[in-house]
C-alpha cells in the first residue's frame, strides 16, 4: 500500500511539474520586464487581445531606457513579435533608433524613448534613416522635464532605423491669441471672403480667466486618489504642438478627432466647491462644447488638449509625474484637483472608456472622441473607475 501510494506521488509531483512549465500566464501586470530576447510570445499577445488589457514593456539599450505600450483591443493576429532596439544614439538635436525586429507586429504600439537631456520642443519628426528610404513617417510626442524627458510615437513598421528630429519649441501664454491688426482694406480684401477656423468656434466661450489660484496643487495619476502623499513633478509648460511643420498631409486628409471638456458634476457637490471657485463654473457646466479638430499622426490627448486650451483662451496646468512617465492635468479653467472635495479631480475619457495612463501616452486615433470631465468622487460620479493605482 505505502509503495503504490509512493508511485502515485512521485507520478503526481511529475505531472504538476510539466504542468508548471507549459502553462502560460493569462493575469498580465500593468508592466512588465521585456525578455532578454526581446520576443513576446503569441501565447502572450493572446491573452492581452483576449483580455483586452494594455501592458507596458519596459526594455533598456546603450544606457536609455525605453517603453512600449501595448493595447490588446488592436491585435488582430497575435505572433512573435521582438520589441527589442538594437542601438539608441541620442543628443538634443537627434535621436537615432534601430529595431531588432526584422517584421511588423500587425498592429502600432506606443514607443517611448526616456532621455537624460531636456528637448527643446513639444513635437518631433520621426523618418526613416538615409539610405533606408528616407521619409517622413510620424509625428512624436515630446515629454520635457528639468532633468531629462522623453518621445513617444506609434509603431506600424518595426524595421530598419529611425531618426528623430526634435521640432523648435513655440512659447505660449495662457491668455487667448490676439488678431493681428488689420491692414488697410484693399478692393481685393473687400470681397475676397476672410479666412474661417477649420474648427467651429465654441458658444459660450468661457469669461475672461482668472489667475489661477496660488496654492500648490499635489500632482497624482491620471485621476486622484487619497493614498498618501503624490510623487514630486516637475512644471511642463503649456505650450502649443507645432505638428504642421512635420506634416506632409493637406487638412482634408489629417486624422480627426472630437474633443470637449465639462465638470456639471460639481453642480451636484456645491457645498464642496471651494470659496472663490463659482466664478470658474459655467452656468451649463460646459467648458468646451464638442468639436471636431485635426491632428497629425502621433499626437497624443494631451497635445490636442494644450492647444485647444491655447486658441480658446483656457487656463490650463499640467506636470510631469515621473512615477507615472505622463503628464498629469492639474487644472483647466481655473477648476483643479481638490477644489470640490479630496475626492475631485480632472480624468478624460476615450470613446467611452477611461484609460488608466496618462494622456500624455495615449496616441491618438482618426475618429476618436476625448472627453475631459471633472469628477468629485474619484471617478465613480463620471462612471469612471477607482483603480488609479495602476497607471
Amino acid at each position: 500500500m505505502k509503495k503504490t501510494l509512493s508511485l502515485f506521488l512521485a507520478l503526481l509531483f511529475c505531472f504538476l511539474c510539466c504542468a508548471c512549465a507549459v502553462q502560460r500566464p493569462t493575469t498580465l501586470a500593468g508592466e512588465l520586464m521585456l525578455p532578454e530576447d526581446g520576443v513576446l510570445s503569441a501565447e502572450t499577445l493572446s491573452a492581452l487581445q483576449t483580455e483586452r488589457k494594455a501592458v507596458t514593456l519596459r526594455g533598456e539599450t546603450d544606457g536609455l531606457t525605453y517603453t512600449w505600450t501595448l493595447f490588446g483591443g488592436e491585435i488582430d493576429e497575435p505572433r512573435d513579435c521582438n520589441f527589442a532596439l538594437r542601438s539608441i544614439r541620442a543628443d538634443k538635436k537627434r535621436i537615432e533608433l534601430a529595431f531588432a525586429s526584422g517584421a511588423g507586429f500587425g498592429f502600432s504600439p506606443v514607443l517611448t524613448v526616456f532621455l537624460p537631456h531636456r528637448l527643446n520642443a513639444d513635437v518631433a519628426a520621426v523618418c526613416r534613416a538615409p539610405g533606408d528610404e528616407e521619409s517622413f513617417v510620424c509625428a512624436a510626442s515630446v515629454t520635457t522635464t528639468k532633468n531629462g524627458g522623453a518621445v513617444s510615437f506609434p509603431v506600424a513598421d518595426p524595421t530598419g532605423v529611425y531618426v528623430i528630429t526634435p521640432e523648435p519649441r513655440v512659447p505660449v501664454t495662457a491668455e487667448p491669441d490676439l488678431p493681428d491688426e488689420p491692414d488697410e482694406p484693399t478692393a481685393a480684401a473687400t470681397t475676397a471672403p476672410t479666412a474661417a477656423h477649420t474648427v467651429p468656434p465654441a458658444t459660450g466661450e468661457p469669461a475672461a480667466p482668472t489667475k489661477p489660484s496660488a496654492t500648490a496643487k499635489p500632482p497624482a495619476t491620471t485621476a486622484p486618489t487619497t493614498a498618501g502623499p503624490a510623487a514630486p513633478t516637475e512644471a511642463v509648460s503649456t505650450t502649443a504642438a507645432a505638428a504642421a511643420t512635420v506634416t506632409t498631409t493637406t487638412a482634408a486628409e489629417a486624422p480627426r478627432c472630437t474633443f470637449s471638456i465639462e465638470c456639471g458634476t460639481i453642480f451636484q457637490h456645491l457645498e464642496d466647491l471651494e470659496p472663490g471657485k463659482l466664478d470658474a463654473l459655467p452656468p451649463d457646466g460646459v467648458i468646451l462644447p464638442a468639436q471636431t479638430v485635426t491632428f497629425t499622426q502621433g499626437e497624443s490627448v494631451f497635445d490636442v488638449l494644450k492647444r485647444l486650451c491655447r486658441e480658446k483662451g483656457i487656463p490650463m496646468e499640467a506636470s510631469y509625474v515621473p512615477l507615472y512617465q505622463s503628464a498629469y492635468v492639474e487644472g483647466i479653467h481655473n477648476l483643479y484637483e481638490f477644489d470640490c472635495g479630496s475626492g475631485s479631480g480632472w480624468m478624460y475619457r476615450v470613446n467611452g472608456d477611461y484609460p488608466n495612463f496618462g494622456c500624455s501616452r495615449y496616441a491618438l486615433k482618426n475618429g476618436d472622441t476625448v472627453e475631459f470631465r471633472y469628477t468629485c468622487d474619484l471617478g465613480a460620479d463620471i462612471g469612471g473607475r477607482n483603480d488609479f493605482s495602476a497607471e
